[in-house]
């Protein structure tokens, strides 16, 4: 290599680990928090950006674990978590500010929540415009979550469900080996809707794709002229069954054992 083409290699690398250096590390604020709260007290969660996962007990407060996460520690002060607490009424919202002269969000900003919860609380509202949302282990007269653009996966949950996702995977498992005595109607616009049954549980599955496929574990009608399966009416056990609708416009239904899944291992993953 001749000595004028080190000189400029030796400049390119002081350049490259000058634009490293400068590079700032995502900043990160911890919110912790806990609730008093009715056994039948209504939660609601708005979080147009991160991710929303809930987890069932059986204690008599919230636990509340909210992360902030930024592009440095100036753009988390755009960030804030606005909470409005009363025994039978949790508001859990979050706003985003935009910089004068900064694209909205152009690093990635979001807040992740984490949260313990009364099972029997009813859950109106989780909202998520791009993001995840996680619901396990909830026993609640109502159920009502949304994510935009991301995934949602409920797990071992019962109730009154309903459910939604424009752009992306819905998955619902149950691996308990019960019958929950439920009502659910879960919707995707585009992407993938699985769900996962025990073999020996009572339940009636109405299931309807306008541009997919349906496959089933389960006994099921092929369509005789060999193209895809579109609509599936099964049931299984003997009544009180847990009542679940699912509609697809875009994508496929997967229908699943869940006691096949949990003797080889395949059980859906949680976070």
């Amino acid at each position: 290599m001749s000595t004028c083409a080190r000189i400029v290699f030796a400049a390119f690398l002081a350049l490259l680990c000058g634009c490293n250096a400068q590079k700032e590390k995502p900043a990160l604020e911890v919110f912790e928090q806990k609730y008093p709260v009715d056994s039948d007290a209504i939660i609601r969660i708005m979080n147009p950006h991160g991710s929303i996962a809930v987890r069932g007990n059986d204690s008599t407060e919230v636990q509340l674990h909210a992360t902030k996460i930024a592009g440095s520690t100036e753009q988390l002060k755009n960030i804030s978590v606005s909470v409005i607490a009363q025994n039978n009424d949790l508001l859990i919202k979050t706003n985003f500010v935009r910089p004068k002269g900064k694209a909205f969000l152009s690093n990635g900003d979001r807040v992740d929540y984490e949260l313990s919860i009364p099972r029997t609380l009813k859950i109106m509202r989780l909202d998520v415009d791009d993001g995840r949302v996680f619901v396990d282990s909830v026993k609640t007269s109502e159920l009502r979550a949304n994510v935009v653009d991301g995934q949602m996966e409920l797990r071992n949950c019962s109730g009154k469900i309903n459910i939604g996702v424009q752009n992306g995977d819905l998955t619902l498992f149950d691996d308990t080996g019960k019958t929950q005595t439920s009502s659910t109607e879960a919707r995707v616009l585009h992407g993938t809707l699985t769900i996962s049954v025990p073999r020996n549980a009572g339940f009636r599955i109405r299931a309807e794709t306008t541009d997919g496929n349906i496959t089933s574990a389960f006994a099921q009608t092929v369509d005789i002229k060999g193209g895809p399966l579109r609509k599936i009416d099964i049931s299984s056990g003997a009544a009180p069954r847990s009542e679940i609708q699912l509609e697809v416009k875009s994508g496929n239904i997967i229908i699943a054992d869940a006691s096949a899944d949990a003797r080889t291992g395949n059980g859906s993953a949680s976070r």
